[in-house]
């Protein structure tokens, strides 16, 4: 299956890309796992669907500091309750936590 949430996975990709510290990294590998199970979560039961999306909230908490960062994406108004709507939300609350370039 192909990845819903496309532009937040490459956020987060370059996140790992620009992090050297090992905690980062294994933050970034909790949230890949997190979002693969969101995603497939939705061709599944309420109950799974419940439980990924907490998932994914924990681990965007851990890789982003912000305990808050999911659920701005999900106020977004572009976000219609849907994976491909939280996209771009999702990945631009993301892009606010990339090291600004000397």
């Amino acid at each position: 299956m192909p990845s819903i949430l496309r532009r937040t996975r490459a956020v987060a990709e370059h996140i790992q890309r620009q992090s050297g510290g090992e905690a980062t990294h294994l933050a970034c590998v909790r949230f890949f796992h997190a979002l693969r199970a969101y995603e497939n979560a939705w061709g599944s039961t309420p109950d799974r669907l419940r439980l990924s999306l907490e998932e994914l909230r924990r681990a965007t908490t851990d890789l982003t500091g912000d305990p808050d960062t999911f659920r701005r994406a999900c106020r977004d108004p572009r976000h219609q309750g849907v994976p491909q709507s939280l996209d771009e939300p999702f990945a631009e609350q993301l892009r606010a936590f990339l090291p600004v370039p000397a």
